[in-house]
């Protein structure tokens, strides 16, 4: 049985020639196997969801070439031109994992998409806790990890393609940061084959692989930060994350605080 069939995906704007190429060019044993291309969608992440209790193998992928109401963290938008690599995944993690699943995947999302910008441009990516990957203060990728029932969707927006005047002056594109340039299809592959890669380790040994690896990527470890959660603020030292995914900060009084969400910003370096 087919997944339309099943699913009832919609095929206005089923992009097929694209879809077939990307599938070919794919790599990986399992993420993307079930790929769904569209030229235009409002949401990866809206689609995917339909698609929970109907059809949701593991690694099935819907994209879009824009996207007219992406979502961000938090209910942003995230601005989806042309030239940006829009999708979202389907995971079913075993319903015995731990209870903060979703920040863990998320996290494993992250690592997998800044090694995969790394593969492209010649500059150091960042990772913002949670879900942002930037490129100096520039964000190049952002993800997105919800739970549905006992599945978990993860979107992820890269900028590839773009030109300057196609992004926002805090966004940049692989483009802008590499001479050598880069195709949608080689980007979504390179990510799927660094997340299984990632994914396949939390599975057998956990988080704390992943947690270790972090250390490298996330931005501002054992700098200065503040962490705004609501309407509070608080400021003090980036210890990273812990074992549950959550950003860690010393209080100047020497106490460390976890956050399970929050706006994370580097402050200005002590002098000494």
């Amino acid at each position: 049985m087919t997944l339309e069939s099943k699913a009832k995906l919609p095929n206005e704007n089923r992009d097929f020639d694209t879809e077939k190429r990307w599938h070919k060019s794919l790599t990986t044993e399992w993420f993307g196997q079930q790929l769904y291309v569209f030229s235009e969608l409002e949401s990866t992440m809206d689609v995917a969801s339909k698609l929970v209790g109907k059809d949701d193998s593991e690694g099935t992928v819907i994209a879009a070439l824009s996207q007219t109401r992406g979502r961000g963290r938090l209910g942003r938008q995230w601005v989806s031109s042309q030239g940006g690599l829009y999708f979202s995944y389907i995971l079913n993690p075993p319903i015995d994992k731990a209870a903060h699943e979703v920040a863990q995947i998320g996290l494993i999302a992250g690592l997998a998409a800044a090694e995969c910008v790394q593969t492209f441009v010649s500059s150091q990516p960042w990772i913002r806790w949670p879900n942002d990957v930037l490129i100096g203060k520039q964000k190049i990728a952002g993800l997105l990890a919800e739970r549905q029932a006992n599945t978990i969707i993860v979107g992820l927006g890269v900028n590839v393609l773009q030109d300057r005047q196609a992004l926002p002056d805090i966004a940049t594109s692989i483009k802008l940061e590499s001479k050598a340039g880069a195709s949608l299809d080689a980007v979504l592959n390179v990510f799927g084959a660094r997340f299984e890669i990632w994914y396949a380790r939390w599975l057998s040994e956990g988080f704390d692989p992943i947690q270790s690896a972090l250390r490298f990527w996330l931005q501002g470890v054992g700098d200065p930060v503040s962490v705004k959660t609501g309407n509070a603020l608080f400021e003090g030292q980036s210890l990273g994350v812990d074992g549950l995914g959550r950003f860690l900060l010393r209080l100047d009084t020497g106490q460390q605080k976890a956050f399970d969400q929050g706006e994370v910003t580097l402050l200005r370096p002590i002098e000494t």
